[in-house]
């Protein structure tokens, strides 16, 4: 858990891997696992080589927001990322995701894509933050407890999403 990964997932980034089976590509939302057991996808004898950002990723504009127990440094204890892509009618795409709140970083795209439906500004960037506060599941294993950082997660999200208020 940590700040970089879902930035990575908002802009659809691939992550490349290597072993002496060979390589293998996916989508970053697809290399974490929530299983319980492991956290990712990575094979015995398997390292991550690099991540790649898709062609469009300059088109595509975001936020990022984090709850952490110190100001300075710090992994955050919940964090919202939200990109979106804004052409002449409006909202084009839209994309968000989680983190410190489960073991793995949450993609939460497919709620973001739903709400471009019939966007409203304001009122939609208010559902939507509710929405992806009723989607995740925090641990209980940080300084903040898991019913104080779902409810967090709602102004983070709102936070990320206030620059589209006005669309």
């Amino acid at each position: 858990q940590a700040d970089l990964a879902p930035a990575l997932i908002c802009l659809d980034s691939t992550i490349h891997l290597a072993s002496p089976n060979g390589t293998r590509s996916m989508p970053l939302a697809e290399f974490f696992q929530h299983d319980g057991i492991t956290r990712n996808v990575l094979e015995a004898g398997e390292i991550v080589t690099h991540v790649e950002l898709p062609d469009d990723a300059d088109e595509w504009v975001g936020r990022y927001q984090k709850l952490a127990l110190r100001e300075a440094w710090d992994f955050p204890e919940a964090g919202v990322a939200a990109a979106w892509k804004v052409n002449g009618a409006g909202l084009e795409g839209l994309r968000i995701s989680t983190t410190g709140l489960e073991t793995t970083p949450g993609d939460h795209s497919d709620i973001a894509s739903e709400a471009i439906e019939g966007w409203s500004g304001e009122q939609s960037v208010k559902a939507l933050a509710e929405q992806v506060r009723t989607a995740i599941k925090p641990v209980y294993n940080t300084y903040f407890t898991a019913p104080y950082r779902r409810k967090m997660i709602r102004v983070l999200a709102r936070r990320a999403l206030s620059p589209l208020t006005k669309l």
